[in-house]
Formats: C-alpha cells, sequence, structure tokens
C-alpha cells in the first residue's frame, strides 16, 4: 500500500514521520466499512514490519510506533466513529 500509492501520491513522504504514518493510516482505516480498532492496529502493526522488511529501512522509533499507535486507538477510532455516526445510515 505505501510503494505502490501513498508514497506516488507524496512524493518525499517518509513513514517515519508522524504526521505522515497518521496521515497513512486515516487513509487505511477509512472507506466503506467501519473497521474495528483490532483491525486498525493490526494495519499498523503489517505495516510497520512490511516497512522494516523493505531494503534500507530500519523499525519504527519507539516514539513514532507508540504514538501512532495511541492515535489510532484513541483520535482516529473516535474520528472515524464519528463520521459514521454523522453521515447516518446506511454508510456502514
Amino acid at each position: 500500500m505505501w510503494s505502490n500509492g501513498y508514497e506516488k501520491r507524496n512524493p518525499g513522504a517518509a513513514p517515519y514521520d508522524r504526521k505522515t504514518a497518521k496521515h497513512f493510516m486515516e487513509g487505511c482505516c477509512t472507506g466503506k466499512k467501519q473497521p474495528s480498532l483490532y483491525y486498525m492496529l493490526q494495519k499498523w502493526t503489517d505495516f510497520g514490519a512490511g516497512c522494516k522488511r523493505r531494503p534500507g529501512n530500519d523499525k519504527f522509533t519507539p516514539e513514532v510506533s507508540e504514538s501512532i499507535y495511541f492515535y489510532v486507538q484513541n483520535d482516529l477510532r473516535k474520528k472515524i466513529l464519528d463520521f459514521r455516526r454523522l453521515a447516518g445510515p446506511g454508510t456502514s
């Protein structure tokens, strides 16, 4: 998802930047269906594992990893739930 989509649309974006990682996770977790918290956290875990497997990449620093993990648990989850509530029925 990163290489084929986000990185091409946002040249120079680095997954190790908190703001970029948060924006990327928003894109991963929004769509037609309402994702569960566990789905969103697993997306972050999978993304981190994939990043460190790419040649020349290191794993995320604990500060970035924990920051995004808590962002997904709190802010992103609330943002998605609030959006679904405001959008009304039929937007599951």
